[in-house]
């Protein structure tokens, strides 16, 4: 924490999306390594991830690095269509 802490007002930015609701962060096995991949899954996982980690150093930091950002919309990629049935 030691750049942030000589930098007064730093800010950590977090871009992520609702793609955390598409899945939980398994910590048993966050590679997919005993289970099935799924794109979506593995989006959504990471999103997850993001997000714990932006509340971890937000916490870490004593709440001092947060402010709260608007959603700034979707974006229909060929992520959502895992590729397939479009």
């Amino acid at each position: 924490m030691g750049s942030f802490e000589k930098a007064d007002g730093a800010r950590v930015i977090n871009v992520s999306s609702y793609g955390h609701q598409m899945s939980p962060f398994d910590f048993e096995d966050p590679n997919f390594e005993n289970r099935e991949y799924h794109t979506l899954a593995g989006y959504g996982q990471s999103k997850t991830a993001s997000n714990l980690f932006a509340a971890a150093l937000d916490e870490k930091a004593k709440n001092s690095m947060s402010e709260p950002i608007p959603f700034t919309g979707s974006w229909c990629t060929e992520l959502i269509w895992d590729g397939k049935n479009r």
